[in-house]
């Protein structure tokens, strides 16, 4: 058997082969432009869900993370703020640190006091007229 031989590239040809060879390339063109678009469009739609997931994983972490910068700082300060009361109530209980001492003394004074209180609050005598 021969081999079947090539075409003759040199040999003219009629516009009715060259459409219809046209028509044949440009269809399998086509075909095969679609179906490259067809899998861009799901590897874009791919690509769009995972950026989507990993943006909102990368969110999350943010928020829990200045969450628990904001937690840090408001218990910073709220520890300030219980410092300065503890402080301040500190001063007014010093002041009067020796005030249970003071009552003592006072609650154990002699009966001279009784003998002043006589004196200061007798009765008024009445007034001539």
């Amino acid at each position: 058997m021969s081999e079947p031989s090539e075409p003759d590239m040199d040999a003219p040809v009629t516009r009715r082969e060259l459409n219809k060879a046209l028509e044949t390339w440009g269809g399998a063109l086509r075909a095969e432009m679609a179906t490259l678009g067809a899998n861009l469009r799901a590897e874009m739609a791919k690509l769009g869900a995972d950026l989507r997931a990993e943006f909102r994983n990368e969110l999350a972490t943010q928020i829990k993370a200045n969450n628990q910068y904001l937690l840090d700082e408001v218990k910073k300060f709220n520890q300030g703020l219980l410092e300065d009361a503890q402080s301040q109530i500190k001063v007014l209980d010093d002041k009067y640190s020796d005030l249970p001492a003071r009552v003592s003394k006072l609650e154990a004074l002699p009966d001279r006091v009784d003998k002043l209180e006589a004196k200061v609050f007798a009765p008024k005598r009445k007034r001539r007229s």
